[in-house]
């Protein structure tokens, strides 16, 4: 089972993005763990920066958030934190990380969103519906803002997006670009590069327009 996952984001080529619901420079980058059942219900995890500079056209927001979905039931609790709203550039490396911990016999889920790797924030939420020892699966990229909408890059765009799954000893989860959730981009996937060792597996995925 895998303790943490890592998902960082770089344009070789950047001509701009706009979300197909709000505007320009909204968007999403998501870390998602697979499904998991308890207790008949099913439960899954996203790791999630949003960044959404033309909410209310002036103000605007982004938020760092641990989203713990109920997916039989449709709920989505979560816990989020304020971040700086962001643009997107060639020189550009936002990464998020998503890691599990316990404290006092209590799980717990954290996340950590950086910006170019110099500013982060975090947020660390109780594992209310039980990741902790069902996690196997990291999947994710930038995505829409939100609401199902889809990031769309404008020609040329080329992107690159890397996931790495670690675990505590050897593991038989994966990673891997692909989208799990109703957000989307116009990107086209590329050929995947994937690799592992004893606690770790990393998966490349460049994509283009």
């Amino acid at each position: 089972m895998l303790t943490a996952g890592y998902l960082q984001i770089g344009f070789s080529t950047f001509s701009g993005e706009s979300d197909s619901s709000v505007g320009s420079n909204d968007w999403s980058i998501q870390l998602n763990t697979n499904e998991f059942t308890v207790g008949g219900t099913q439960y899954w995890v996203q790791y999630v920066e949003q960044n959404y500079p033309t909410y209310f056209t002036f103000f605007g927001y982004a938020t760092l958030c641990i989203w713990q979905v109920d997916v039989t039931t449709q709920s989505y609790p979560n816990s989020c934190v304020s971040t700086s709203i962001q643009t997107l550039s060639t020189s550009a490396s936002p990464n998020i990380t998503g890691y599990l911990s316990t404290s006092g016999g209590t799980n717990y889920l954290n996340t950590e969103y950086c910006e170019n790797g110099t500013t982060c924030w975090a947020v660390k939420a109780t594992d209310t519906n039980g990741l902790t020892g069902r996690w196997s699966d990291a999947t994710g990229t930038i995505l829409g803002e939100g609401g199902g909408s889809t990031a769309d890059f404008t020609h040329p765009t080329s992107e690159t997006t890397e996931i790495v799954a670690l675990a505590s000893s050897s593991f038989s989860g994966h990673s891997e670009n692909t989208v799990t959730t109703a957000e989307m981009n116009n990107l086209n996937l590329g050929t995947v590069s994937f690799s592992c060792n004893s606690d770790s597996c990393t998966t490349s995925s460049p994509s283009s327009d």
